[in-house]
C-alpha cells in the first residue's frame, strides 16, 4: 500500500505532487543532437484516489483487450525501451503495440484534465548545455530542483504542506537520501535568503515505485506531452492537458 491509500483509509486527504521525466538526460554520444530535449513533468493533486482508481480500471481495461502488453504493469507515454525490454522486436512493438498508443494517450490525458489540480513541466534543450562535465544525474537533478522551487510551488495553492514523490528507480538508495537532501536544502536556503515565494516548508519528499502509484504514471504522461509537443512540433496531446496548467505550463530552461 502506497502512503496516499492510507490516508485515504483514515479518512485524510493528502496533496501531493508526482514527479516523472521523459528523455534521455545523457550527454555522451551525441545525445544532445540526437534526443535534444529532456523534461520533468510535475502533476498536482489535492486528492488523487479517484485518479488512481481511473487509471487501474483503464490498464485492466487495456490488458483484457490486448491493448497493452501483458506484462506491462504501468501505463507509460512511451513504452518503447519498456517492451524491447520484456522481448519485443521494433517490428512487433510498431505493428502489435503502437496502434494503440494515440487513444491511450489521449485517453490518460483526459483522466488528467479531469482530476488533477494542476500539471506543470521543466524543458531543458540539451543543445544549449556548455558544461559538457555534467553528468545525467546532475542535469536531472538540476531541472528537478530549479522547476519545483521556482514554478510549482508558488503557482499551486495548498492547504498543507504537500508530499513530492517521484519513481523509486531514478536514482539509487544512497543517492535518493543525498538528493532529498539536496531539495531540503534548497528550501532552508530559500527561507534564509528571503527568496522563498511559496508557503509551508518542502520537506516530505520521498521515491516509491512506480508500477504501484498511478500518481507517477499521470506525470510520465504529463513530461511525454511536452516533450512530444518540442520533438514533433505536435501538440496533439498537450491541448488535452492545457486546462490545467499552471502558470504557463512549463519553464524552459538552458545551461
Amino acid at each position: 500500500m502506497v502512503w496516499e491509500d492510507y490516508y485515504q483509509l483514515v479518512g485524510m486527504v493528502k496533496e501531493t505532487i508526482y514527479v516523472d521525466e521523459s528523455g534521455n538526460s545523457g550527454l555522451r554520444n551525441n545525445n544532445a543532437q540526437r534526443f535534444p530535449f529532456f523534461v520533468m513533468g510535475f502533476c498536482f493533486f489535492c486528492d488523487s484516489q479517484k485518479f488512481k482508481i481511473e487509471m487501474r480500471r483503464l490498464l485492466k481495461k487495456l490488458h483484457r483487450k490486448g491493448e497493452y502488453h501483458p506484462r506491462l504493469k504501468e501505463l507509460k507515454f512511451s513504452p518503447d525501451s519498456a517492451l524491447e525490454k520484456l522481448g519485443c522486436s521494433r517490428q512487433d512493438i510498431e505493428t502489435q503495440w503502437k496502434p494503440y498508443f494515440d487513444p491511450i494517450r489521449k485517453k490518460v490525458n483526459t483522466l488528467i484534465e479531469k482530476y488533477a489540480n494542476g500539471i506543470y513541466a521543466g524543458v531543458l534543450d540539451k543543445r544549449t548545455i556548455r558544461r559538457q562535465t555534467w553528468t545525467s544525474e546532475e542535469i536531472g537533478n538540476y531541472l528537478f530542483n530549479k522547476t519545483l522551487f521556482r514554478n510549482i510551488l508558488p503557482l499551486a495553492e495548498f492547504t498543507s504542506t504537500p508530499e513530492i514523490i517521484y519513481d523509486r528507480g531514478r536514482l539509487s538508495p544512497r543517492r535518493t537520501r543525498a538528493f532529498n537532501s539536496y531539495l531540503q536544502d534548497t528550501d532552508s536556503y530559500l527561507t534564509n535568503m528571503g527568496l522563498k515565494r511559496y508557503s509551508g516548508n518542502a520537506v516530505c519528499f520521498r521515491d516509491e515505485d512506480s508500477e504501484i502509484n498511478p500518481g507517477i504514471w499521470g506525470a510520465d504522461f504529463v513530461a511525454g506531452s511536452f516533450r512530444y509537443r518540442h520533438f514533433y512540433n505536435n501538440a496533439t496531446y498537450l491541448d488535452i492537458l492545457q486546462p490545467k496548467f499552471l502558470g504557463s505550463g512549463s519553464m524552459n530552461l538552458w545551461f
